[in-house]
């Protein structure tokens, strides 16, 4: 504890620093403090952060530059000629713009000097050198069926552009949604074939076979038999390669989404097959998978993540070593029909597997597939949607839900919050941000409701299916409030809903606005 003098009208304060970030010069009498903390300045201040200079702050400094490094309360900035690397303090600051991470460029406001530190006031962090005119995104990275035989007609592509980053069409849209400004990609299955499918061949080198020399099959929907391809085989990869050669020919797509990629062991519980290819293991298939989408001159996103190991994330994951393969897509991602609400050990299977594919780097695409009314179906949307940002990366994790809708296009107001600057950097697993309570909570300095800054925000989910869990925060007092459908469909999201609950019922989510 210190004493300090907080000047005319304020007098002498007892500051408390258990806990405080420090930064500047050595405590001591004579020196000067410029804290941020809880408290009154009539009684006494629980520091958070504190800043020692050797005269007082009568007037703040503005540097800006590239970040070079981040760590837990303070990066380090290259504040450019003549300054030089300086560490800025973060405790106390208010954020703006991206998520901070090296390569980013940051523009500071706050107390002290550029040669020795800087304690913040406000940041403001873009992905170019501040006024070259980036800005917050209005919505999270969004994925969804457009055109083609599974997508909405009934809509321009120009009314969703400014909601959807990525649609899945055919040949016949993908380029006047390409020109909307919307990222295509198309559906592809090089693993399951049968004739008159899109890959299907007589090449018997293309396919899997049993140590009886009989082709590998399965049952599709219980009543179509379909042929397993094998990866490895050069002649699937030819095969694959040649296909995709003509789909780029005809039109523009970004990525393809791979269908039934995966070790055959994620599918055999619920897909069984006539037998094992012979001498199959899971490593030589995730190889030969790797290879096949390397064959490939467009780059893949795989769905498989949701055939899980047990109760841990899928085998799956390792085909995103692949240089070629750009992420993965986990189906009844939060939500499903028969499941509203994901629980227990398979929420925690899906927040690890959301880990996982962005400490690759690689794109994550959540697919919440309820197809229930969406207007209705608002407290299982809050759920699937706290759930994904618990743990997601705004530069790679993609939202993608089946709520029904009466415009078709499956966008929904929640996808225009926006969470940056998370309090804890992304863990290892999600068990570290499960609170003392029980509740898992990751809290963000930077919250945007359709670009428009609203403040912190916390997201919070009880994911247990009995019990209730208490709400551990005192600084929120609102929470986010939808009303309606879609976007598109009349639909909105408010910040300014009602009080967070005392506690959090089973299979229960709240998002959290001061």
């Amino acid at each position: 504890m210190f004493t300090m003098n907080g000047g005319p009208g304020i007098g002498y304060v007892h500051v408390y620093t258990s806990g405080a970030t420090f930064s500047g010069l050595y405590l001591k009498a004579g020196t000067y403090a410029a804290v941020v903390g809880t408290g009154s300045a009539s009684t006494s201040i629980h520091a958070t952060s504190i800043n020692v200079t050797n005269s007082a702050q009568t007037s703040t400094i503005t540097l800006s530059g590239p970040v070079e490094s981040v760590v837990t309360g303070m990066f380090t900035m290259n504040a450019g000629a003549g300054l030089g690397l300086v560490n800025v303090y973060t405790a106390g600051a208010s954020w703006t713009g991206l998520y901070l991470k090296a390569g980013t460029y940051a523009k500071v406001t706050g107390t002290g000097s550029a040669s020795t530190s800087v304690h913040a006031i406000t940041i403001a962090v873009s992905s170019a050198p501040p006024g070259s005119g980036s800005s917050v995104a209005t919505h999270v990275l969004t994925a969804d069926y457009l055109g083609g035989a599974d997508g909405t007609h009934s809509i321009t592509w120009g009314q969703a552009a400014p909601y959807l980053t990525w649609a899945e069409t055919d040949v016949a849209d993908a380029n006047a949604i390409h020109a909307a400004g919307i990222k295509t990609m198309m559906y592809v299955d090089p693993n399951r074939e049968q004739p008159g499918s899109q890959m299907w061949t007589t090449n018997t080198a293309a396919y899997a076979h049993d140590c009886s020399g009989n082709r590998v099959t399965d049952l599709y929907n219980k009543s179509v038999t379909q042929y397993v391809t094998s990866p490895t085989s050069s002649a699937m990869q030819s095969v694959f390669a040649s296909y995709v050669r003509s789909i780029a020919a005809q039109a523009h797509f970004d990525a393809l989404f791979e269908d039934d990629s995966g070790p055959l062991s994620a599918f055999a519980p619920y897909d069984p097959f006539s037998a094992m290819p012979c001498g199959y293991t899971d490593a030589a298939w995730i190889a030969g998978e790797i290879a096949l989408n390397q064959a490939s001159p467009l780059p893949i996103v795989v769905n498989g993540l949701s055939g899980l190991n047990g109760h841990q994330p899928s085998l799956t994951l390792g085909i995103l070593k692949g240089t070629n393969t750009i992420g993965g897509d986990f189906e009844q991602c939060y939500a499903s029909d028969s499941q509203p609400k994901m629980d227990g050990w398979l929420w925690l299977a899906i927040e690890n597997s959301a880990l996982q594919a962005a400490a690759e780097n690689k794109i994550f695409e959540c697919m919440a597939a309820n197809t229930a009314a969406g207007g209705s179906s608002t407290d299982a949307r809050i759920f699937a949607y706290a759930s994904f940002l618990m743990t997601y990366n705004p530069n790679t994790s993609v939202y993608r839900t089946t709520y029904a809708t009466p415009s078709g296009l499956h966008i929904f107001p929640e996808m225009g919050l926006v969470a940056l600057n998370p309090t804890v950097a992304a863990p290892l697993t999600v068990a570290s941000l499960e609170q003392s309570g029980g509740t898992y909570a990751r809290q963000y300095g930077a919250c945007y409701l359709r670009g428009s800054l609203i403040g912190p925000c916390a997201v919070l989910v009880n994911p247990n299916q009995s019990g209730s869990l208490k709400f551990p925060f005192t600084q929120y007092h609102h929470r986010l409030a939808l009303t309606g459908s879609g976007t598109l469909d009349g639909g909105s999201a408010s910040a300014a809903g009602p009080a967070p609950p005392a506690s959090l019922g089973p299979e229960e989510a709240v998002i959290a606005f001061p």
